[in-house]
């Protein structure tokens, strides 16, 4: 009986033999929320920061959207939409820029990383608050509206799209005068901050003992 001899190519069998793999942590420079869309699978809960694993390395297919607030309703705005390319064994940490532009950050070896991985095998959300570049422009743009009103209804417009720490957002009180203000900016913002167990930061804003307990008890 003769034997039939079949040869691979050394290519598919270098292939077979160890998967290439690669790992991507986006976010948005401002710090906003968003939901994206990779190689046409849509990871649609809100997150300042996902991290991809288990990726195939070379070129992939990103689409980020920003979550915005239109009057009463959310919307979601793309803010990139295009290809980047990843490393073997890299994880790649980058942001969507204002220009709206991919930019690479870091990279370091996958594998220091693979310990965070979701078990969902796809991406991991996690909060994380806005750096002092990007808070004191909020404070700044914030700062030149006169009327407190506004400036209130404009702060919990940034905040409802963005992540602060408790620190910050008793710095964000102290913009107002007013003691309401004051309250409603900490009550509003305890569901977005990153440490929620640092929250008791805020109360130093805070003039008037009867104001604390005004505070937990919205909180509770």
């Amino acid at each position: 009986m003769r034997k039939i001899l079949f040869f691979l190519p050394l290519s598919f069998l270098t292939f077979a033999a160890s998967a290439q793999t690669a790992g991507l942590s986006i976010s948005l420079q401002d710090s906003s929320f968003f939901v994206a869309e990779l190689n046409g699978r849509m990871f649609d809960k809100p997150s300042t920061v996902m991290n991809f694993f288990d990726l195939q390395q070379g070129e992939q297919k990103l689409q980020i959207f920003k979550l915005m607030r239109l009057g009463n309703s959310e919307i979601r705005k793309s803010v990139f939409d295009g290809r980047i390319t990843l490393q073997e064994d890299v994880l790649t940490t980058g942001y969507i820029d204002s220009y709206n532009q991919f930019r690479v950050q870091a990279t370091e070896p996958l594998e220091s990383k693979k310990k965070i991985r979701s078990d969902r095998g796809g991406a991991s959300t996690s909060k994380q608050a806005m750096n002092r570049q990007q808070f004191e422009g909020v404070v700044e743009n914030l700062a030149g509206i006169s009327d407190e009103s506004e400036r209130l209804r404009s702060a919990e417009g940034i905040i409802s799209i963005s992540t602060f720490s408790s620190r910050q957002v008793a710095e964000l009180m102290l913009l107002f005068d007013s003691e309401n203000r004051r309250i409603a900016v900490a009550n509003f913002a305890y569901r977005y901050v990153s440490d929620p167990e640092n929250f008791g930061e805020v109360h130093h804003s805070l003039r008037y003992p009867s104001s604390h307990r005004r505070l937990v008890r919205r909180i509770r």
